[in-house]
Protein backbone atom coordinates (compact mmCIF):
# COMPACT_ATOMS: atom_id res chain seq x y z
CA UNK A 1 0.00 0.00 0.00
CA UNK A 2 1.44 3.34 -1.15
CA UNK A 3 2.06 5.84 1.49
CA UNK A 4 -1.14 8.94 -0.32
CA UNK A 5 -3.34 5.35 -0.22
CA UNK A 6 -2.38 4.74 3.68
CA UNK A 7 -3.27 8.71 4.12
CA UNK A 8 -6.83 8.69 2.58
CA UNK A 9 -7.61 5.12 3.88
CA UNK A 10 -6.82 7.25 7.53
CA UNK A 11 -8.30 9.83 6.95
CA UNK A 12 -11.45 8.87 4.98
CA UNK A 13 -11.95 5.46 5.57
CA UNK A 14 -11.61 2.71 3.13
CA UNK A 15 -14.60 2.99 0.59
CA UNK A 16 -14.69 6.90 0.45
CA UNK A 17 -12.56 8.83 -1.97
CA UNK A 18 -11.42 12.63 -0.47
CA UNK A 19 -13.44 15.21 0.14
CA UNK A 20 -13.34 18.97 0.54
CA UNK A 21 -11.64 19.26 -3.40
CA UNK A 22 -13.29 19.94 -6.11
CA UNK A 23 -14.37 17.07 -8.39
CA UNK A 24 -15.38 16.59 -11.86
CA UNK A 25 -18.32 14.36 -12.49
CA UNK A 26 -17.20 12.05 -15.68
CA UNK A 27 -20.11 11.49 -17.27
CA UNK A 28 -21.94 14.81 -16.99
CA UNK A 29 -18.80 17.57 -16.05
CA UNK A 30 -20.24 19.10 -13.15
CA UNK A 31 -17.59 20.55 -10.60
CA UNK A 32 -18.35 19.99 -7.09
CA UNK A 33 -17.22 18.86 -3.67
CA UNK A 34 -17.78 15.38 -3.24
CA UNK A 35 -21.13 14.36 -1.51
CA UNK A 36 -23.00 11.95 -0.32
CA UNK A 37 -24.71 11.17 -3.85
CA UNK A 38 -21.07 11.36 -5.40
CA UNK A 39 -19.37 7.85 -6.08
CA UNK A 40 -16.76 6.62 -8.42
CA UNK A 41 -15.55 3.67 -9.97
CA UNK A 42 -11.71 2.34 -9.83
CA UNK A 43 -9.24 1.19 -7.71
CA UNK A 44 -7.16 2.73 -5.46
CA UNK A 45 -3.86 1.63 -7.44
CA UNK A 46 -5.05 3.84 -10.35
CA UNK A 47 -6.31 6.86 -8.17
CA UNK A 48 -2.47 6.20 -6.65
CA UNK A 49 -0.64 6.09 -9.97
CA UNK A 50 -2.42 9.12 -10.92
CA UNK A 51 -4.62 6.88 -13.20
CA UNK A 52 -7.89 8.75 -14.18
CA UNK A 53 -10.99 6.84 -12.54
CA UNK A 54 -14.54 7.72 -12.87
CA UNK A 55 -16.09 10.09 -11.12
CA UNK A 56 -20.19 10.56 -10.96
CA UNK A 57 -22.15 12.80 -9.23
CA UNK A 58 -25.26 11.03 -8.90
CA UNK A 59 -26.89 7.42 -9.53
CA UNK A 60 -27.42 8.59 -13.40
CA UNK A 61 -24.16 9.19 -14.11
CA UNK A 62 -22.93 6.47 -12.85
CA UNK A 63 -25.46 4.23 -14.93
CA UNK A 64 -23.58 5.65 -17.97
CA UNK A 65 -20.16 5.15 -17.24
CA UNK A 66 -19.33 2.03 -19.22
CA UNK A 67 -21.32 3.93 -22.22
CA UNK A 68 -18.84 7.23 -21.01
CA UNK A 69 -15.67 5.25 -21.06
CA UNK A 70 -16.45 3.80 -24.12
CA UNK A 71 -16.55 7.01 -25.66
CA UNK A 72 -13.41 7.66 -24.63
CA UNK A 73 -12.04 4.44 -25.41
CA UNK A 74 -12.82 5.65 -29.35
CA UNK A 75 -11.32 9.05 -28.68
CA UNK A 76 -8.08 7.56 -27.43
CA UNK A 77 -7.74 5.35 -30.23
CA UNK A 78 -9.05 7.74 -32.98
CA UNK A 79 -5.98 10.01 -31.19
CA UNK A 80 -3.80 7.04 -31.33
CA UNK A 81 -4.63 6.59 -34.94
CA UNK A 82 -4.20 10.22 -35.99
CA UNK A 83 -0.57 10.01 -34.71
CA UNK A 84 0.02 6.95 -36.34
CA UNK A 85 -1.00 8.66 -39.47
CA UNK A 86 0.64 11.49 -39.20
CA UNK A 87 3.97 9.46 -39.09
CA UNK A 88 2.50 7.54 -42.18
CA UNK A 89 2.26 10.97 -43.98
CA UNK A 90 5.77 11.90 -42.69
CA UNK A 91 7.52 8.72 -44.17
CA UNK A 92 5.22 9.21 -47.49
CA UNK A 93 6.72 12.83 -47.78
CA UNK A 94 10.72 11.31 -47.26
CA UNK A 95 10.14 8.64 -49.81
CA UNK A 96 8.31 11.43 -52.32
CA UNK A 97 11.40 14.00 -51.70
CA UNK A 98 14.01 10.88 -52.45
CA UNK A 99 11.94 10.27 -55.62
CA UNK A 100 11.89 13.70 -56.65
CA UNK A 101 15.95 13.94 -55.70
CA UNK A 102 16.13 11.33 -58.23
CA UNK A 103 14.36 12.32 -60.89
CA UNK A 104 16.02 15.64 -60.29
CA UNK A 105 19.34 13.92 -60.96
CA UNK A 106 18.15 11.85 -63.88
CA UNK A 107 17.29 15.36 -65.65
CA UNK A 108 20.84 17.22 -64.49
CA UNK A 109 22.41 13.84 -66.40
CA UNK A 110 20.48 13.84 -69.36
Amino acid sequence: MGKLEAELIDEYGKNDPPSGLVHTCSACGKRSIWGPNWAWYGSWKQYEEGTPIFKACSDACMAIREEVEARNKVSLQKSELEAQLKQAQKAVKKIEDRIAAIDQKDRDGA
